[in-house]
């Protein structure tokens, strides 16, 4: 109640600042008259020697990803567990399902190997479909 309090106490400060302000004239600012140079057209000062470089720039690296890593919002322990069960079971649903099609494919060309019949009646499906599909399209 009382953050409310001071919340609302807050907008009323607030309402009453912007009411009671004057309007302020902006100017644009001048011009330098000159472009700003780039970065990439600044000549880079290349310290030490063959031996420092690489391993200064390599510790340069390093204090960057670890800069970035502190960046980063890691996930709780129950955000955890939830997203890897979500994971698991994505990866176990999709083995099984491409499982059952390769033991599919696997029994019909089983079959077709010995009826031959069967890769021609399946042959003439998939022609038949294409030229409905193109005249559909066209």
């Amino acid at each position: 109640m009382a953050a409310e309090k001071t919340a609302e106490e807050k907008k009323s400060r607030r309402r009453r600042r912007t009411v009671e302000s004057e309007p302020v004239e902006v100017v644009p600012a001048e011009g330098k008259g000159r472009a700003t140079p780039g970065r990439r057209t600044q000549d880079k000062k290349i310290e030490g020697n063959f031996i420092t470089r690489p391993l200064r720039g390599f510790a340069n690296y390093l204090s960057e990803v670890r800069n970035e890593l502190d960046k980063v919002t890691w996930p709780n322990r129950e955000d955890t567990i939830r997203l890897t069960r979500i994971v698991l079971l994505t990866t176990v649903a999709s083995a099984l399902v491409l499982g059952g099609l390769s033991l599919l494919a696997g029994q019909y060309v089983r079959i077709g190997l010995d009826q031959s019949v069967i890769f021609v009646v399946t042959f003439i499906a998939i022609v038949a479909a294409a030229i409905v599909m193109v005249r559909r399209a066209g």
